[in-house]
């Protein structure tokens, strides 16, 4: 359930109180008045023996009053516990990724499918970065935990011979522009290979870079040289970026 979701219920448990408080206290004003008629004790001068009880009016002001300031602690506590959960949503725990190749794709959903056709439940997009050609599927249905959210195939389309490939992936929350990225190279730069990413909440932004080689001297696969991370695709005859935001996707709190 979202924020709005809890405040709407918030407000109708604030509204059951102010009337559930109002109604059992005028019944029991009336009560108790009626009490008093009998004793012949008005509430007036010196021989009454009772305190002078406050109007159901009253009640149901000091009550609003109450229920108001609790309803608005409580709003300002759940948008600062929304606020610490939506912080969790660029963790990488959240998002998983795969390389399917025509082999791995055989008794699978994906094995029939190639890079540019039509797929069941996805919708198809493609853009040109340099000599590199993507085609990404984007799941209608993100977080049905059935399929994956998003498919990536590259493709050289320059005309030279590539003996390999590599990719590198990034992973960030909006505004970074560094973040978790891992890769590796000395794939075959076959077209039909897709990359597929399953995200369970994840907010942030994906950055695929693919890239191939005309020899076998590759890039290594992300090993720490001198304190930093080497990148896999350095020496790359050709390479391309993909970026998507996953955050344009409907979310689990909306």
């Amino acid at each position: 359930m979202g924020f709005a979701g809890r405040i709407i219920i918030l407000l109708i448990l604030a509204l059951s109180v102010l009337f559930l408080t109002t109604v059992i206290y005028l019944r029991v004003y009336k009560k108790r008045i009626n009490q008093r008629l009998r004793e012949g004790d008005f509430g007036e001068g010196e021989e009454t023996s009772k305190r002078k009880m406050l109007t159901p009016i009253a009640v149901f002001v000091l009550t609003l009053l109450g229920v108001t300031a609790g309803a608005y602690m409580l709003i300002l506590l759940f948008a600062w516990l929304f606020s610490a959960k939506s912080d969790t949503r660029y963790e990488t725990s959240h998002i998983h990724t795969v390389t399917l190749d025509s082999e791995s794709r055989k008794d699978t959903l994906f094995e029939d499918c190639l890079p540019g056709e039509e797929i069941k439940g996805y919708t198809v997009h493609t853009m040109q970065d340099g000599d590199i050609r993507f085609t990404y599927y984007v799941n209608k249905y993100p977080y049905s935990g059935i399929l994956p959210t998003l498919l990536i195939s590259a493709e050289y389309t320059g005309g030279k011979d590539m003996v390999g490939s590599g990719y590198r992936m990034g992973l960030s929350a909006p505004g970074e522009k560094e973040g978790t990225s891992f890769g590796g190279t000395g794939l075959d730069p076959d077209p039909q290979t897709m990359t597929a990413v399953t995200v369970d909440d994840f907010a942030g932004v994906l950055t695929y870079t693919y890239g191939v080689f005309d020899s076998g001297d590759y890039g290594t696969d992300n090993t720490e040289q001198d304190g930093r991370v080497s990148d896999p695709l350095e020496g790359a005859a050709a390479k391309g970026t993909f970026t998507f935001d996953f955050d344009t996707l409907p979310s689990y709190l909306q």
